[in-house]
């Protein structure tokens, strides 16, 4: 069964959706959040089902097996089925343990890349219940039994340097834009920090290089799956921003004057490389084929149009406006690339 890790959207995207959905907070439009380093390799995950009889890997968009893989991660976890299957021992539903494969040739320029081995980095467990609003678990020290497996890790909470406690961030997403733009300064100085050197990777495998950013956990009285989808949160470096924001977290959506304007801010190196390794086949001679430009083209109007309906809104523009500027950005990219092989 493949049940995706959710979309996590940046801070002005969850403020409009407060703004516009009130109730997603319930009466408690006041949120704590805990951070975690937001590691750049490719999101997996491992379905759990029917009483451990039943273990699927999975990628973000896909099932996945050892035969029609993504990134050897479905063959890691065939290797390690049995204690998979000895997670459902004493539970009584189906679950997803969440993770992010990263290593060696995954990604590039980021410090997980430069790791020994691939690892799974798990960051979540859902708890899946069909009739209601399933359960994660967030919490470190109750995700470290889902990882007790040569080759996995928990990634824990955010501490800014030289703190012991995880640092902790409160929103209230009723406050003034003047209120929130002094938290959001918090949150990107911090973001900072982390692309200056990531410091999961340092800490596990004594390896400094870039971080990719921090995600935001709502904890406390927003503990289901429904609270995480809404009101999470991401804030990535400049590095691998797929919009091109001038602050990692904003409270406002970017405006663009023009098309052009707007293909330039949603299309970042970060997206356009994105969007070259997703439209890669089995067959792909290299990153930039060209027989991948329909695949590219495709992967990329789609995802823009998803992810960054804030900013055409903000900028008054709509998706027939700007897509075939958008198409026509990004097909000249990817054909340059590929001309230089």
């Amino acid at each position: 069964m493949h049940i995706r890790w959710t979309d996590i959207e940046g801070f002005h995207s969850v403020r409009k959706s407060v703004k516009a959905i009130p109730h997603i907070v319930g009466n408690r439009p006041v949120v704590m959040y805990l951070a975690k380093v937001k590691l750049h390799g490719t999101n997996a995950g491992v379905f759990v089902g029917n009483n451990g009889k039943t273990i699927q890997a999975f990628s973000r968009t896909s099932l996945i097996t050892p035969d029609c893989d993504n990134a050897g991660f479905a063959a890691w976890v065939e290797a390690r089925k049995e204690f998979f299957a000895s997670l459902a021992t004493g539970r009584d539903r189906d679950f997803v343990v969440y993770g992010e494969w990263c290593g060696p040739g995954i990604q590039k320029g980021v410090a997980c890349s430069q790791i020994p081995e691939r690892v799974f980095a798990v960051f979540a467990v859902r708890i899946i219940d069909h009739k209601e609003n399933s359960k994660y678990i967030s919490e470190p020290s109750q995700l470290a039994e889902f990882a007790a497996v040569k080759g996995a890790y928990v990634i824990p909470w955010y501490c800014i340097a030289g703190a012991i406690s995880p640092m902790q961030v409160t929103i209230d997403w009723s406050s003034s834009p003047d209120d929130l733009e002094k938290i959001v300064a918090t949150i990107n100085e911090q973001v900072a920090e982390v692309e200056k050197c990531d410091p999961w990777v340092k800490a596990i495998f004594e390896i400094e290089g870039v971080g990719e950013g921090l995600v935001f956990y709502p904890v406390g009285f927003h503990d289901t799956y429904d609270d995480f989808s809404n009101l999470s949160f991401k804030a990535k470096g400049t590095q691998h921003r797929v919009i091109a924001h001038s602050k990692p977290a904003q409270v406002d959506p970017s405006v663009a004057a023009t098309a052009q304007a707007f293909a330039d801010l949603v299309l970042p190196l970060a997206r356009l490389e994105q969007g070259a390794q997703m439209a890669q086949t089995r067959d792909s001679r290299s990153m930039y084929d060209v027989r991948d430009v329909g695949n590219f083209i495709g992967w990329v109007s789609k995802d823009v149009n998803k992810e960054c309906q804030a900013e055409l809104e903000a900028s008054g523009l709509t998706w027939k406006d700007v897509s075939k500027t958008v198409t026509d950005t990004a097909r000249k990219w990817f054909l340059a690339n590929a001309k230089k092989l």
